[in-house]
């Protein structure tokens, strides 16, 4: 490219902007990922002009996330998490611009023709994942009755069905007391000893982020081989868990007949606050309810 009119004249072909880069960033009150679209591109940068004019650079693609969003490749793969550390996260850079050929100008070389073209930005794909920050957690086997304990203390509406793994991925419902003071439960989907079975391990890292775990125990299968179930996969996931957090422990469906006795040798062998329901009969839901709270308030005390 040269001064148009003037064969003789110098190179005047200026260099081409930068694409733009695609980049995650955190919102505070977002809550979720349904508005997140399946594809992004940014915008590419401007072809150089004549009079050394160099191209515009591409305007940066802001994509909105909410805190605890988890990037994971195709195959599982973790990548980045975002949160109050770590707000942002640039998921694809743009492409170099080009080089025009004044860019070549020099004293061996007073008319040169060759030019660079930019260069592609990057491509990748994301599977993008919500860490729910929860304050506390159902844990239990599929069928527990998670779900209906979830819609009877709050006004969630989480799917129940009898079938196992009604539940698929987590919900939460949030209990609102007297003065004001709210406590978010999530119900995560139903587990299994075997981890190679259901879902595995795959929404268990949302323990991290809760304050007390709630083992949902079924009083009409072998209480206590359920909650030896349970605290094995946690202690093989995470032994901190465990460890560290708050445990509170309910023996749910106290109203069926066969209950009765599964309780009483089941609470015997439990050292944890230990509440007996039942969400179809409304049964201690007031009593569990000031449990909680009791535990939450130390939780914020520590």
């Amino acid at each position: 490219m040269h001064l148009k009119g003037n064969e003789f004249a110098g190179p005047d072909g200026g260099d081409g902007g930068n694409g733009a880069h695609v980049i995650f960033k955190v919102e505070p009150g977002l809550k979720s990922l349904n508005k997140i679209q399946s594809m992004y591109q940014a915008e590419n940068g401007e072809e150089g002009r004549s009079f050394h004019m160099k191209g515009k650079s591409g305007k940066h693609l802001i994509v909105k996330v909410p805190n605890g969003t988890i990037f994971k490749t195709e195959n599982g793969e973790f990548i980045e998490e975002l949160n109050e550390k770590k707000p942002m996260f640039v998921a694809a850079r743009g492409g170099a611009g080009g080089k025009g050929n004044h860019y070549y100008l020099s004293n061996d070389n007073k008319r040169p023709v060759q030019f660079e073209p930019g260069h592609n930005g990057e491509q990748f794909v994301f599977d993008l994942e919500l860490k729910l920050i929860a304050d506390a957690a159902f844990i239990g086997y599929p069928n527990a009755g998670k779900s209906s304990l979830l819609n009877a203390l709050t006004r969630a509406r989480a799917k129940v069905g009898d079938y196992s793994f009604t539940t698929l991925h987590p919900h939460v419902g949030v209990v609102e007391y007297e003065d004001f003071e709210q406590i978010s439960i999530a119900d995560l989907p139903g587990i299994l000893p075997d981890l190679t079975r259901g879902l595995g391990t795959k929404y268990l890292h949302h323990l991290e982020k809760c304050k007390i775990l709630i083992f949902v125990i079924d009083l009409c299968d072998n209480p206590c081989q359920q909650f030896k179930d349970m605290t094995t996969v946690l202690q093989i996931f995470d032994s901190s868990l465990l460890n560290k957090k708050p445990k509170i422990v309910i023996a749910h469906k106290i109203d069926k007949e066969e209950s009765k006795n599964n309780f009483e040798k089941f609470k015997q062998k439990i050292q944890l606050p230990i509440v007996p329901m039942s969400a179809e009969k409304k049964i201690n839901l007031s009593k569990f309810l000031k449990i909680l709270r009791h535990v939450y308030d130390n939780c914020e005390n520590d």
